[in-house]
């Protein structure tokens, strides 16, 4: 007797190498992944602005880069005593407008270099629905609570979804490398716009992102939202708040999507990568110990192993910190 659907045999053609260089946008999910290639010495930039939600958002954030435009003092909004970017989240605020746009500008030209050596690019809105500031006629990434009446809520319907998407693809295919799109829908659930809307908001998505896989044949879909909502289907597998999803669902999907959009070199150097991060993270009580000296010569033998193996890896930090115990 089965007791859960599972998702099985989920295979992209378009395979990623540990040597590529992957930029990620989208939602608080986007982040979990981005913790996860980091962990595993991918070469990735993670939401360079802060989560982005809406399609309109994704783009915003990318058009931004690749013109390599500069905020001014009046891109920002001021509210509650802090200056605002629509852009960014507000982890870029701050009650000096100058430091603010200092924190906005400064990383541009390194984004916009990065993304154009980029061969990977994943895309994962949460959700369809944007928000229009009135007294400016654009979309925001964040209302920085100012008051709703000052926005206008609308929900984006697939065709809209998909020409945001095409736009997109169609400005970065002549920006250095070729790249290939995995585009995902984040599982997180967006209850405070009501269950129907919510799923109504995925399904535009969904419907977009399905246009836009057939196409461009550089673009994939992979289902992080069916493997939640789909195969684990239990609220055991979500956090405290019923909406995200817990640490063990966030390390399932990965691992589908480990064994889904990696190749096989990809494969053996993470086996490896995960060994030295358990043997990393292993807290020895005394180090000068004949039992702790030969665990820490294991871990640098194979610190030093990786990164003579495998060229642009940096292991310094960790090479140094067990020099420094030995």
């Amino acid at each position: 007797m089965k007791f859960r659907t599972e998702l099985s045999n989920i295979n992209l053609q378009h395979k990623i190498n540990y040597r590529d260089k992957i930029f990620a946008v989208g939602s608080c999910f986007t982040d979990n992944i981005g913790e996860k290639l980091h962990s595993a010495r991918f070469e990735a930039i993670v939401n360079p602005f802060g989560v982005m939600f809406n399609p309109v958002s994704i783009s915003n954030c990318f058009k931004l880069i690749t013109t390599g435009r500069l905020l001014k003092k009046d891109d920002l909004v001021y509210e509650q005593g802090e200056w605002h970017s629509f852009y960014h989240s507000s982890s870029f605020s701050h009650h000096q407008p100058e430091k603010a746009l200092e924190m906005i500008n400064s990383d541009i030209e390194k984004y916009r270099k990065f993304l154009a050596e980029s061969s990977v690019i994943l895309i994962t809105p949460g959700t369809s629905i944007v928000y229009e500031y009135l007294k400016r006629g654009e979309i925001v990434s964040n209302c920085h609570r100012i008051p709703g009446k000052e926005f206008l809520r609308k929900r984006l319907d697939p065709e809209e979804v998909a020409e945001i998407f095409s736009e997109l693809i169609e400005s970065l295919r002549n920006s250095g490398k070729d790249k290939k799109y995995i585009f995902t829908i984040s599982p997180v659930r967006h209850l405070k716009e009501g269950f129907h809307e919510n799923q109504l908001s995925k399904a535009s998505l969904m419907l977009g992102i399905e246009k836009i896989i057939r196409q461009y044949p550089e673009a994939e879909y992979f289902p992080a939202y069916e493997l939640l909502l789909d195969d684990l289907r239990d609220y055991r597998f979500f956090g405290d708040d019923l909406m995200h999803p817990s640490v063990e669902a966030i390390e399932y999907i990965w691992k589908k999507f480990n064994s889904a959009v990696f190749d096989a070199d990809t494969h053996t150097f993470l086996t490896r990568i995960e060994k030295l991060n358990v043997l990393m993270r292993h807290k020895l009580r005394n180090p000068q110990s004949e039992t702790g000296r030969k665990f820490l010569e294991s871990a640098l033998a194979e610190a030093v192993s990786i990164q003579r193996e495998y060229e642009g890896i940096d292991f310094s930090e960790e090479i140094n910190k067990i020099r420094a115990l030995l």
